[in-house]
């Protein structure tokens, strides 16, 4: 018996023994490949900073102040860490100590940025009549919108008055410049907050631009003092804005005309939503949003005329190479393209972008690498810290890391081959197939975000990019810049015809691809959970070049896969209370009697991926749930759920419901019905619900949203035009 227990100690001991050497040779392997890409380990540095970034401003509720100084001295000392590992020439030890200082840092530089502003949002819809000086009128569809500061309130007193409003206009505003100081009367609201947890969150942009109201008029403006005498940048910026958009818009009817104006001044709201659907649809609404192909090639178009131009000059070239000329000439003009589109935040990413590649030419370094893009996205993230839960920074840098990842690769397998001659059929060839694979590889790396945001993936995006962009790189672009540059002399019109005729051609291959049978398929499970392990695993798939990348393939297929077969939400409440809305199951939204917001019914269509108008909710039969003039009754996945819309006694839906919301009234079921009251429906600002082992699992957006900054003075919104009956 002893000698049993002896052979079975050692054993154990000899297991352990082995199973303590696999580990320790486990991690001499990751010492060694880590070691191996120590040139790659700030590339982690934005990535960790994204992360202190998300950890301020996702929590629904303020962060403890205790939270600020730990990343304080957490971010001290890894600085004097990072001092003292460059003192003693330890490179690598210096490089770790950045990247532990990456993720308080943004932290800290989120509290910061929020601290800084100081926006005063309106605390309830109201009627007024306020006076304010115009600092930028864009066109619409239908009228104007303007943005007002210097703003008074004429007709009551308010404890706190929003310092800049925007209020869409439909007559009156057609002379109206930036600079002129009107009176009108308005319908003013705070910001819209989202319809659905989870949504993009566009009341927070706003509160970051300092936008506290924004409406609609109630009748013509009053023009008090035309604005000739005002000065300052901004006010001239805005001048030549709205003159240059109404030249290029002029030189082209309809909704080209429209979009052409868009691409250069960044003024998108004379857009028609039926164009933006198609764009959406067929994968092509980044060609609209002012972003990183737009600065390319307004660039790369200055680039190589200036470059071809001052070759020409021998005496500067002996004195400069024409390409560093050529490349100070592009700094400028996406300078000036930055200025005259608005300056948006997606616009300042991709200036700081664009000057940091041409800045390389100029020093002689490779302008094409995820190290100078790790620049850029640490620039952005320390300037506007909350872009970065916006679908323009995500979609934006989403791209650009897919492409230079496989730029980085290509180059690589063409440094192991001899340079072989090519003639003009292979290099016609080499540049449709390169076309073909970067159109492939952004629309795979912007995919999951498009679904995130959009809820939908462009089914034959990859045809529509290969057909639009080079319309867009070849003929749309170059005519801008042409246009642009001749239009002081007064001989635009024909380069912003051109464009126009391009921009009506790229529309009608929108349209044409938006109709085609399946141009779009709905991922309604795609979640935070899915999407940050599509982040992460696609990061690791980027930064890192030796075969272990390929680690970086589990979460991401799990990632798709989670979203791919999740289940949308069955039941929606709006965030006013007055309507409810079911996921049937032939995958039709149906929906109660009553008001429902037009910005509402869109959010519950893209999170479901339905398609077409909410339809009634069937009227009751004898033995069939359905409505009748107290309510209305369906069956949801075994249980029985009862909505009441009107008075009464709600004693038989109590018998017979598992589940009641009240939307009049705080009428009450006995156990074990659950009830949830008008009150509470409403302090939810709106509800969802998913099944979730059978039962179902509601989420409110006050929830979601929280106490912040931000979401404090948001509520309820009332109808706005163009909402459903």
């Amino acid at each position: 018996m002893q000698q049993g227990r002896t052979t079975w100690s050692a054993a154990v001991r000899q297991g352990a023994g082995r199973g303590a050497l696999r580990s320790f040779a486990a991690l001499l392997a990751l010492h060694r490949l880590l070691l191996a890409e120590r040139h790659r380990w700030a590339l982690w540095a934005p990535v960790l900073m994204g992360l202190g970034v998300l950890l301020y401003m996702v929590p629904p509720d303020d962060p403890p102040n205790g939270w600020t100084g730990m990343a304080l001295l957490v971010l001290s000392a890894a600085a004097l860490a990072a001092l003292r590992a460059l003192y003693a020439r330890q490179t690598a030890l210096a490089t770790l100590a950045c990247l532990l200082a990456a993720l308080p840092a943004g932290y800290l530089v989120a509290v910061w940025r929020t601290g800084q502003v100081d926006t005063i949002s309106l605390a309830r819809p109201l009627t007024l009549e306020v006076e304010g000086r115009i600092v930028a009128v864009e066109g619409r569809a239908r009228g104007h919108r303007l943005t007002l500061d210097q703003v008074a309130v004429l007709d009551r007193e308010l404890a706190a008055v929003p310092q800049r409003i925007r209020i869409g206009v439909a007559k009156g505003a057609e002379l109206l410049a930036a600079g002129d100081r009107i009176r009108i009367r308005a319908r003013l609201e705070a910001p819209q907050p989202p319809a659905l947890p989870g949504s993009y969150d566009w009341a927070r942009d706003a509160w970051f631009q300092g936008l506290g109201a924004v409406g609609w008029s109630l009748g013509a403006p009053t023009l008090l003092v035309a604005g000739a005498g005002e000065s300052g940048p901004a006010l001239f910026v805005e001048r030549i804005r709205t003159a240059l958009s109404n030249r290029i818009a002029g030189a082209t009817e309809g909704a080209a005309g429209a979009v052409a104006a868009a691409l250069v001044t960044g003024q998108r709201g004379a857009v028609d939503n039926r164009v933006w659907e198609d764009m959406q649809r067929s994968g092509l609404a980044h060609l609209i949003s002012i972003s990183g192909l737009h600065f390319t090639l307004v660039a790369g178009v200055v680039f190589f005329l200036a470059r071809w131009g001052l070759s020409l000059w021998p005496r500067f070239c002996l004195r400069l190479p024409a390409q560093k000329g050529a490349a100070v000439a592009a700094i400028l003009a996406c300078a000036f393209y930055l200025v005259i589109s608005g300056a948006s935040v997606p616009a300042q990413r991709s200036f700081v972008t664009a000057t940091i590649v041409f800045t390389a030419v100029l020093v002689d370094r490779d302008p094409i690498s995820l190290r100078l893009l790790a620049v850029a996205a640490t620039a952005v993230l320390l300037a506007a810290p909350h872009s970065l839960l916006g679908p323009s920074f995500q979609l934006t840098f989403a791209a650009m890391v897919g492409l230079i990842a496989l730029f980085e690769a290509l180059s690589a397998r063409r440094a192991r081959k001899p340079a072989t001659s090519s003639g003009p059929t292979r290099r016609v060839l080499a540049y449709l197939g390169g076309i073909m694979l970067t159109t492939v590889i952004a629309t795979i790396a912007t995919a999951p975000f498009g679904a995130w945001h959009f809820g939908v993936v462009a089914t034959w995006g990859v045809v529509a990019n290969m057909l639009a962009v080079p319309l867009t790189s070849f003929v749309v672009m170059p005519a801008a810049v042409l246009g642009t540059a001749l239009l002081p002399l007064g001989l635009d019109q024909p380069a912003f015809m051109v464009m126009g005729a391009g921009v009506a051609l790229v529309l009608w291959l929108a349209a044409e691809i938006a109709a085609w049978p399946h141009a779009s398929f709905a991922i309604p499970g795609m979640t935070g959970g899915c999407i940050t392990l599509i982040v992460l695993g696609g990061m690791w798939l980027a930064i890192w070049q030796r075969p272990w990348r390929l680690l970086g393939l589990p979460p991401v297929l799990l990632g798709l896969g989670m979203a791919v077969l999740g289940q949308p939400p069955r039941l929606f409440v709006a965030p006013d209370a007055k309507v409810v809305a079911v996921l049937a199951e032939d995958g039709r939204l149906v929906r109660t009697p009553g008001e429902l917001d037009g910005r509402v019914a869109e959010a519950w269509r893209t999170r479901t991926g339905a398609s077409g108008r909410l339809a009634r909710w069937p009227e009751a039969a004898p033995g069939r749930p359905g409505c009748d003039p107290f309510g209305c009754t369906l069956e949801l996945a075994g249980h029985r759920v009862a909505v009441l819309t009107g008075q009464g006694d709600p004693g038989d839906d109590c018998r017979h419901a598992d589940l009641v919301l009240d939307l009049v009234a705080e009428r009450a079921c006995p156990p074990p019905t659950r009830t949830i009251g008008r009150s509470a429906l409403r302090a939810a600002r709106g509800l969802e619900a998913r099944l979730e082992s059978g039962s179902l699992r509601f989420a409110a957006l006050s929830a979601a949203r929280g106490d912040r900054p931000w979401s404090r003075s948001a509520h309820p919104q009332p109808r706005t035009p163009g909402s459903q009956p």
